[in-house]
């Protein structure tokens, strides 16, 4: 459980003015703050929404409606302002709705849509997998052309900033780079060009043996060069232990299951020198932070962590780390427009 006195402690390690704010807009979200209101406190500059702005190069200049009012609605609608995207409506089958305006964005039918749907395109807001379902299925019952339907992989527009990882130090010489959660290799890929190709040897922890073959392809085609491949899972200790391997990207050790993994700590893995560790390992970074701390105390190396899988990371994992190396600096970043994707920095 974590103690106000843990809290205070932890948000005086920050000194920085974007650390402060964001260590505020993770506490007031830990309080109870919902997943779709963290966009209202965000940093408001130079966001992009990769996935709709390649779907968009088609439509250009086409109007944009959101299909569905409701939370995830009024967050897409939120984000895609921040991307440079004006809305022209909210669609939703709630006539209580209709006529009404919610932020200044008029609320229409389905039948109104029909009026304009020459010159559109639709943006399906939900997180209810069967919800969305039925949505297309009713555009599509409309004569709304498929092209003109577009719905998130992550159901929530993904709008980021910022270069995640890589935009708070700068390369040094001779850099040995942990990867901890590689899932596809691109934040390696991504290492390399950070050093110009100049490094030592990069360390790539993936405890998801289904991601081998991409993450090979995704190293050879790349032409990376200098390193280990560890199909492990990060933890304080080597071991067994249960996985969920039902998400792709969201692969995590769970407390119960049927399926198992093979887990190692740092510690026990690395014996030379490292210069930077980064872990995004679904809230195990904890444990795999306590298995690297006779490293972290041997090589002093800098770290990027994230700490937005458990709702109090951003208070325990400072701490934990100050207890290792107290001569340690620390700040935070936040790289998208929800509540994922805060990392912590220490050097």
């Amino acid at each position: 459980m974590m103690h106000l006195s843990d809290v205070l402690r932890a948000e005086k390690l920050f000194a920085d003015e974007e650390s402060k704010k964001i260590f505020s807009i993770r506490l007031d979200y830990l309080l109870g703050k919902n997943h779709f209101s963290f966009i209202d406190d965000v940093p408001r500059d130079s966001y992009v929404c990769r996935e709709f702005q390649e779907y968009y190069k088609r439509h250009e200049g086409e109007k944009i409606i959101v299909y569905g009012a409701g939370d995830c609605g009024v967050y897409n609608a939120k984000a895609l302002k921040l991307c440079g995207y004006e809305v022209e409506a909210f669609c939703d089958s709630d006539d209580r709705l209709w006529g009404a305006e919610i932020n200044n964005i008029p609320v229409i039918s389905l039948t109104e849509l029909d009026e304009c749907k020459e010159n559109m395109v639709v943006v399906i807001s939900s997180t209810n997998y069967a919800h969305i379902g039925q949505m297309y299925t009713r555009l599509l019952e409309r004569q709304i052309a498929r092209e003109r339907i577009f719905c998130s992989a992550y159901r929530m527009l993904f709008a980021e900033r910022g270069h995640q990882y890589f935009d708070f130090f700068q390369p040094l010489e001779h850099e040995v780079f942990v990867d901890g959660g590689v899932l596809d290799g691109n934040t390696s890929v991504e290492f390399t060009k950070w050093t110009n190709g100049k490094y030592d040897k990069i360390y790539m922890f993936e405890a998801n043996r289904r991601n081998e073959s991409q993450i090979l392809n995704t190293m050879k085609k790349n032409n990376i060069q200098n390193y280990e491949l560890i199909l492990q899972g990060l933890s304080d200790k080597s071991g067994r232990v249960p996985f969920d391997d039902s998400m792709e990207g969201g692969s995590r050790i769970i407390s119960r299951g049927s399926s198992e993994i093979e887990v190692t700590s740092i510690d026990e893995t690395i014996r030379g020198d490292v210069s930077f560790i980064k872990m995004d390992i679904e809230g195990a970074e904890s444990a795999a932070l306590a298995g690297a701390e006779q490293t972290i105390k041997r090589c002093k190396p800098r770290l990027a962590i994230s700490v937005y899988h458990k709702s109090d990371d951003f208070v325990s994992i400072p701490l934990l780390l100050l207890k290792t190396n107290p001569q340690y600096q620390f700040a935070l970043r936040h790289y998208t427009a929800s509540a994922n994707e805060t990392v912590l920095y220490a050097w």
